[in-house]
């Protein structure tokens, strides 16, 4: 029967003549169209209607959507006004990228009276007609584990509450950041549209739509309707109540009542409830929710030929305020360095952009050493001296359309300072993301690297290394896969230190697990390549004191575990690297050439990390949160410590412990 009906569906749809499907088996030849008079035609073109939707739901569970939309296409053929059949065929026309299409069957669901499915078809045709890209970018951001940017673009979208089936993306969303209500809302779906598998882990037993009373609502009416438009002649309403209230999870539903078809569970197969065929002109109506206008207030005919006003939600505010500690041992006066950071960010979100603003304050000490360390030009006859940089950074960021601008300044105070920016373009490409970035970045490894010094010897200035190029990236998500890969080029220059290039290529690939509901289980492998032109690892005149070796291989393996119970939150990271490194001979003082060889090598040797993350939600919209990591590697152990507190949109607060900004001044 199943290959019967997909031959006959496809070679309908490649003939070119109209469908003709034979009459199931069991059935008389005239019970393609069965007339309400005619039980047994109408009882078995209903359970024959049934089967054919369930194909569809089973085609579009295995994305065959074409088939899916086939099998659709017979059953409009056996039942042509099908509300639940028309309201599929919208989505998936919608979704497919075949606005007139889907628009075409917009009307015949408008032309079939029932106002609930056609709100919903109508909001998805509008949303993926006009914002079809918003829609690919707020997926794919999903997928990628960034669900708070994934629901700000959601929230920008449908501000209200969705009718459409893409309510089981932004419902879910909206519940687990701490919307209390999305839950009750879905249920409200799950029970109006009772056979729709979408839809079956947040269907209950009782309607939460349903009154405790039930409410006679008879309408009489004469009506005309058009394709375009469904226009009531006379209502008359003959009530006992206006309103009905019900409540569930704290929240009061609204109940009005309106014109249209009943959402029983017998509709979901294209039989019409019983009670509503009009006797004399009477009928009972159902009770629908109170909901927002629709979408669409103008004819279809109208509505294809402009396009709605964008939705635009009051802006939203965030904030963060946070201190970091940082320790690298190293030898006091040159490379040893202790570091504070404390970071005020204040972040303003409207629907098409989102604005964000920092102030940095950077307290680097790295010690007093004796005039026998080689660091400037010193030497044993220099005084001591003691190597420390203070000051206040800022910056600012835009973004819209798939464009970031930003532009800042290190931090004034610091021996050397300078502008920095960054002009960023994204593309979202079904389930991939493209980007391209020109930025000129600072190298904030050390205090010469990031601040500049002066030498004790001549009191002369120099550092202050910054990196300006080009970033290419690519990331993408299949199922629980992600897999990205990363290509740069920069030139590194500063004040009186060799200029240097710098090739950056990596490729990365993870996999997560679903522990349970509230745990998360990431892993994966990375595979990262340097090669710098020239080796200026030191902190002698002329030398930028940042890492450079001439090639270096690692091979990481990270693993992470995330989760949250009741209002905490956290995110446990670590992992194992393994890597090789060959460095240049460099002069000691290499602008001039001159002075001894620092011997270039090569080695191998591995490394690990571990990190932890933790976070507390105050109230719905502050949360409170504290950091620790420690990395492990030759002549590098850094430990970090971190406190913060931010404020955020409930909605858009993370429900999960992240790894929280510390500076915009590093990648």
């Amino acid at each position: 029967m199943k290959l019967l009906t997909i031959v006959s569906v496809l070679a309908s749809c490649y003939g070119g003549a109209p469908p003709s499907f034979a009459a199931a088996p069991g059935l008389p030849a005239d019970c393609n169209y069965p007339a309400p008079g005619n039980g047994r035609c109408k009882s078995s073109a209903a359970e024959q209607l049934a089967s054919l939707i369930d194909q569809s739901w089973l085609w579009q569970a295995k994305n065959r959507v074409d088939l899916s939309r086939d099998v659709l296409l017979k059953a409009l053929h056996i039942y042509p006004a099908n509300p639940v059949v028309l309201q599929r065929l919208v989505e998936i026309e919608a979704e497919s990228g075949r606005p007139e299409s889907a628009a075409q069957y917009l009307q015949q669901l408008a032309a079939a009276g029932d106002r609930n499915r056609y709100l919903a078809a109508s909001e998805s045709f509008d949303l993926f007609k006009f914002h079809g890209h918003e829609i690919k970018q707020a997926r794919l951001l999903s997928r990628n584990g960034r669900s708070e940017q994934a629901l700000a673009m959601w929230n920008a979208l449908i501000s209200g509450i969705p009718q459409g089936h893409l309510a089981l993306e932004v419902l879910p969303l909206r519940n687990r950041f701490g919307n209390r209500e999305a839950l009750f809302q879905l249920q409200v779906l799950a029970n109006r549209y009772t056979n729709d598998p979408r839809y079956a882990e947040y269907r209950n037993t009782a309607t939460p739509a349903a009154s405790q009373s039930r409410v006679a609502d008879v309408v009489t009416r004469k009506s005309v309707r058009r394709p375009d438009q469904i226009v009531s002649q006379t209502l008359v309403v003959e009530r006992e109540s206006l309103k009905t209230t019900s409540r569930s999870s704290g929240m009061a539903l609204a109940m009005s009542y309106e014109l249209g078809a009943p959402e029983q569970p017998q509709a979901e197969s294209g039989e019409p409830a019983a009670g509503l065929v009009a006797e004399a002109g009477r009928a009972v109506l159902p009770v629908f929710p109170e909901r927002d206008e629709p979408r669409n207030t103008l004819p279809l005919s109208d509505q294809d030929k402009q396009k709605p006003a964008p939705n635009d939600p009051p802006p939203d505010w965030a904030w963060q305020l946070s201190r970091k500690w940082l320790n690298n041992p190293g030898t006091p006066g040159v490379s040893d360095l202790n570091q504070s950071v404390d970071l005020a960010h204040l972040e303003r979100d409207t629907a098409a952009s989102k604005t964000r603003f920092w102030l940095e304050n950077w307290d680097m000490d790295g010690g007093a050493a004796q005039g026998d360390q080689a660091f400037g030009t010193a030497n044993a006859s220099t005084p001591p001296w003691t190597l420390a940089a203070q000051g206040i950074g800022f910056g600012l960021a835009y973004e819209t359309a798939g464009w970031r601008f930003d532009f800042g300044h290190t931090p004034s105070g610091f021996a050397i300072s300078y502008p920095v920016f960054g002009i960023r373009k994204q593309w979202i490409i079904a389930d991939t993301e493209l980007s391209a970035e020109v930025s000129r970045r600072p190298l904030a490894e050390s205090i010469l690297s990031f601040a500049g010094a002066r030498d004790p010897q001549t009191g002369q200035t120099w550092g202050g290394a910054k990196a300006t190029g080009l970033k290419l990236a690519y990331d993408t998500r299949i199922n629980a896969w992600g897999v990205g890969a990363k290509a740069a080029f920069y030139r590194i220059n500063g004040d009186d230190i060799l200029d240097n290039q710098k090739l950056d290529l990596s490729a990365k690939a993870n996999y997560r697990f679903k522990l349970d509901d509230n745990i998360d289980l990431k892993v994966g492998v990375s595979l990262t390549h340097w090669r710098y032109s020239d080796n200026t690892n030191y902190y002698r005149f002329g030398h930028g004191g940042y890492y450079s070796p001439k090639k270096y291989i690692s091979l990481d393996f990270p693993l992470e575990l995330i989760g949250e119970s009741g209002r905490h939150s956290y995110r446990i990271a670590g992992g194992v690297s393994y890597g090789y490194k060959q460095t240049n001979d460099v002069a000691e003082f290499p602008l001039t050439q001159t002075g001894s060889v620092f011997d270039g090598s090569s080695s191998y040797g591995g490394g690990s990390y571990l990190s932890a993350t933790w976070e507390y939600r105050i109230t719905d919209t502050l949360a409170l949160g504290a950091r620790a990591e420690h990395e492990r590697s030759s002549f590098y152990e850094p430990t970090t410590v971190m406190l913060y507190v931010r404020y955020d949109n409930p909605d858009r607060l993370r429900w999960r412990a992240t790894y929280p900004r510390d500076s915009y001044f590093k990648e």
